[in-house]
C-alpha cells in the first residue's frame, strides 16, 4: 500500500513547498516522483470528524478522498497540461494544483503564483532555507554531496537553473551533475605509492636565496639547529621575503625528522641529489598535497589507469575531472597542435554530446562564470603516443596549468626523467603490492576454486613466490593474469610450467589468451574437443584471431614501417566485427573512434614482440633500439624461446 511508504524529510519539505503556491510546475517525466511524495495515508489528512464521516458514508475510493483533500486545501489536484486544464485551473482559484507539463514557457497563470524553479522559493525565506540546507547535489560523485547552499554561495545563478524537476529528483539522494563515476575492478587492492623524501642535508647545501616553508614542524627539532627560522606571520609582513626574491621550496613533515617534498618554485633541480623514495603513502592521501602538475611514473602493470580512476573517485565537490586517455585523441592533436582554446572547446563538444542540458549549463556557471570549480586533468598513457604529440601534449599541460587547472600524467618510467626536467617537478611511482597485499588479493580471487584447485594453485604461488619469478606476484596485472589461469578447472599438470625453469613473462602472457579462447569456446559455447570438426575450426579462429592481433599491436607502433616496406596487414574486416560486435574472447576491449584499445597496453607489445619473434627475429625490418620498444624487445627475445623447437636428448626435435 502506498499510503504506508515512509514519508521521508525531502518528501515533507518539498509538500510544504508546492502548498505554499498555487500551481507548481513538473515535466511529464517527474509525475511517478511528484505522485509518491504525495503517497500517505489519505485518513490523516482527513483528520476532523465530519470528512472522515462523508469518506465512510460515500466510500470514497483514494482518488475521490483526495479530491476531498483538495477541496479542503490540504492536497493539491495533480493534474496534466491542456488549454482547457489551464482555463479551469484560472477559474478554480485560489485551489492548489500541480500541472504535469512538457512547456517549459507557462504564461497563463498571470494571476496565481507560480513555483517552476528555485528561485520562486525565495518569496518564502523560511521554507527556502530548509530547501537549500536539506536537498543536496554533486559534481561527477555521488559521495561528493553538499547542500544547494554550498553551490549557490558559488553561484547564486544556479537557483535559475534548478527547477521542480531537479528537486523532486533529490528525494531519493543527491542530484549528480555530469555523473562518471569510474569503475575500479570488484578486487581492487588500493596502492602504496612513493614519498619524495629530502635528505635533511639539504639545508647545509641549500643556496641562501633558497625559502623553505616547513609544515606542521616540531618548533624544538634538533635539525633547525644553525638557521635562520621565522614564524609565517613575520614572513607575511616582511618585504625580504617577496616570492620573487629567490627559490621557494614547501616541505612537510613526516614521520619522525623526515621532511617531505610537496611542490616548489623556480624547479628542483637542486632537491634531485638529496631524494630519497623508499617510504610511502596510501593513495588516499594523494590529493593531500596536490600540484598543479603531477606525475606518477610506474612500469607497464603496475596499475597506473586504475590508481588514477580511483583518484577520481575520491576528487572533492568543487573539483571536475576528466580522464583523458592520450593515445585516443591523436586526430585533435594532429588538426590543432597545442592550441588551448580549441583543446578546451574539443573537450567542451564531447561534454555536450555526453550529457544533458541542465549539467553543461552548471558546470559553465562554476567552471567559467565563477571558475569555483578546480578542472582536473588526468593525462593518462602518455608514454603511449608519438614523440611529436607527447611534445604537443607536454605544452598543452603546461599552457593549461597556467590557467589554473590541475593536471596528473601517467606514464611508464621510459618518460620519467623528460617529464620531471620538463614541468620542474618531482614524479611518484606506484610500489609493487607487498605480500599481505598480494594474499589478500589472491585469496579473493580464488575463493571461489573447488578445493582440489584451491590446492593446487596456493601450492604453485608458494613455489612462485619462493623462486626468482616471485616478482611477478607484486605485480598488479601479472598477479591477475597468474590467477586468472586457474578459474577453471583442470588437472595440475596444466600449471607445471609455472614453476619450472620454462617459465616466462611471454609464456604467461600466451597461456592468458589460449585460456580466454578456450573459456569462450569450450566453456561458454560448449564445443566438445572430442568433435573433430569443431577442434579443427576453434584451431583455426584461434590461429587467425592471434595473428590479427599481432598485426594490429604492429601497426599501432610501427605504421610508418609497415607502409614503407609494403607490408600488407589487413586486419579491417576483424576489426569491424569487433566494433560491432564485440571481441568474444575479449582481448580487444573496445574500438575508440577507429583505435583499437586492448585489455591492456602491455598485451600490444606482447603481440607485437610475437609477429617479430615469427616474422623479424633479427631485427633486420624493425629496429627495437628506441627505449619506448624495450618491452617489445623482450617479448620477441621470449617469444622466439618460447616457440623454438625443443632437443630430446638423442638430438632430434620434439
Amino acid at each position: 500500500m502506498i499510503g504506508k511508504e515512509r514519508v521521508h524529510v525531502e518528501n515533507r519539505i518539498l509538500r510544504e513547498a508546492i502548498l505554499k503556491f498555487d500551481v507548481t510546475i513538473f515535466g511529464k517525466t517527474s509525475e511517478a516522483l511528484v505522485k509518491r511524495i504525495w503517497s500517505f495515508d489519505s485518513n490523516k489528512l482527513l483528520n476532523d470528524a465530519e470528512a472522515q464521516k462523508l469518506a465512510v458514508d460515500y466510500q470514497l475510493t483514494f482518488n475521490d478522498r483526495t479530491a476531498l483533500l483538495w477541496l479542503m486545501d490540504r492536497y493539491p489536484l495533480l493534474v496534466v497540461d491542456s488549454d482547457t486544464t489551464r482555463k479551469a485551473m484560472n477559474l478554480s482559484s485560489p485551489k492548489k494544483f500541480v500541472l504535469f507539463s512538457e512547456n517549459n514557457h507557462i504564461e497563463d497563470f498571470t494571476n496565481l503564483s507560480v513555483l517552476r524553479k528555485l528561485f520562486d522559493l525565495e518569496k518564502h525565506p523560511e521554507i527556502y532555507k530548509t530547501v537549500v540546507d536539506k536537498f543536496r547535489c554533486a559534481i561527477q560523485l555521488k559521495t561528493n554531496a553538499f547542500p544547494l547552499r554550498k553551490f549557490l554561495e558559488e553561484n547564486k545563478k544556479v537557483q535559475e537553473i534548478v527547477t521542480t524537476d531537479k528537486l523532486v529528483s533529490m528525494i531519493n539522494g543527491p542530484l549528480v551533475i555530469c555523473a562518471d563515476n569510474e569503475d575500479l575492478p570488484p578486487l581492487y587492492i588500493t596502492r602504496h605509492i612513493s614519498r619524495n623524501i629530502i635528505d635533511v642535508r639539504f639545508f647545509e647545501k641549500m643556496d641562501k636565496d633558497t625559502l623553505v616553508f616547513i609544515c606542521c614542524w616540531k618548533k624544538n627539532s634538533i635539525l633547525l639547529d644553525g638557521f635562520r627560522t621565522v614564524d609565517v606571520e613575520e614572513l607575511l609582513k616582511n618585504e625580504e621575503y617577496g616570492e620573487e626574491s629567490g627559490r621557494i621550496i614547501y616541505i612537510s613533515e613526516s614521520e619522525g625528522e623526515e621532511l617531505e617534498w610537496v611542490r616548489s618554485k623556480h624547479g628542483v633541480e637542486d632537491l634531485k641529489g638529496f631524494r630519497v623514495e623508499q617510504s610511502s603513502i596510501e593513495e588516499s592521501e594523494l590529493l593531500k598535497y596536490e600540484n598543479n602538475i603531477n606525475i606518477v611514473c610506474a612500469e607497464s602493470g603496475m596499475g597506473k589507469t586504475e590508481l588514477m580512476k580511483s583518484v577520481k573517485n575520491k576528487s572533492r565537490f568543487n573539483s571536475w575531472t576528466i580522464m583523458i586517455y592520450a593515445r585516443n585523441h591523436y586526430q585533435h592533436f594532429k588538426d590543432k597542435k597545442d592550441d588551448v582554446e580549441a583543446f578546451k572547446e574539443y573537450i567542451i563538444d564531447r561534454i555536450y554530446n555526453r550529457y544533458e542540458e541542465f549539467d553543461v549549463k552548471f558546470l559553465k556557471m562554476f567552471i567559467i562564470e565563477t571558475k569555483s570549480v578546480v578542472v582536473r586533468y588526468i593525462w593518462d598513457g602518455l608514454d603511449e603516443v608519438s614523440c611529436k604529440n607527447s611534445k604537443i601534449i607536454k605544452k598543452l599541460i603546461r599552457d593549461l596549468s597556467a590557467e589554473g587547472s590541475k593536471h596528473w600524467i601517467t606514464s611508464r618510467n621510459i618518460l620519467k626523467k623528460d617529464l620531471e626536467q620538463y614541468f620542474k617537478t618531482f614524479s611518484r611511482t606506484i610500489k609493487e603490492f607487498d605480500e599481505d597485499q598480494q594474499q589478500k588479493y589472491i585469496e579473493k580471487k580464488l575463493s571461489h576454486l573447488s578445493h582440489t584447485l584451491k590446492k593446487t594453485s596456493e601450492n604453485i604461488i608458494t613455489t612462485i613466490r619462493s623462486s626468482s619469478s616471485e616478482g611477478v606476484l607484486g605485480i598488479p596485472l601479472l598477479v591477475y593474469i597468474v590467477t586468472e589461469l586457474f578459474k577453471m578447472d583442470g588437472s595440475g599438470s596444466t600449471y607445471e610450467w609455472l614453476t619450472n625453469d620454462s617459465f616466462s613473462i611471454a609464456k604467461l602472457y600466451q597461456h592468458f589468451v589460449e585460456q580466454n579462447f578456450h573459456r569462450h569456446y569450450m566453456g561458454k559455447l560448449d564445443w566438445n574437443r572430442n568433435i573433430e570438426g569443431q577442434m579443427d575450426t576453434y584451431e583455426n579462429i584461434k590461429k587467425q584471431s592471434i595473428e590479427n592481433y599481432e598485426k594490429i599491436a604492429l601497426k599501432m607502433y610501427f605504421e610508418e614501417e609497415i607502409v614503407r616496406n609494403k607490408m600488407s596487414l589487413y586486419v579491417g574486416d576483424f576489426l569491424s566485427e569487433i566494433k560491432y560486435q564485440g571481441d568474444p574472447v575479449g582481448i580487444i576491449s573496445r574500438i575508440v573512434g577507429s583505435n583499437p584499445v586492448f585489455l591492456h597496453s602491455s598485451f600490444t607489445d606482447y603481440f607485437a614482440g610475437s609477429y617479430l619473434a615469427k616474422n623479424d627475429p633479427l631485427g633486420e625490418r624493425f629496429k627495437l633500439n628506441n627505449k619506448n620498444y624495450k618491452n617489445i624487445l623482450i617479448f620477441r627475445v621470449e617469444e622466439a624461446i618460447v616457440n623454438a623447437p625443443r632437443i630430446t636428448d638423442h638430438g632430434s626435435t620434439l
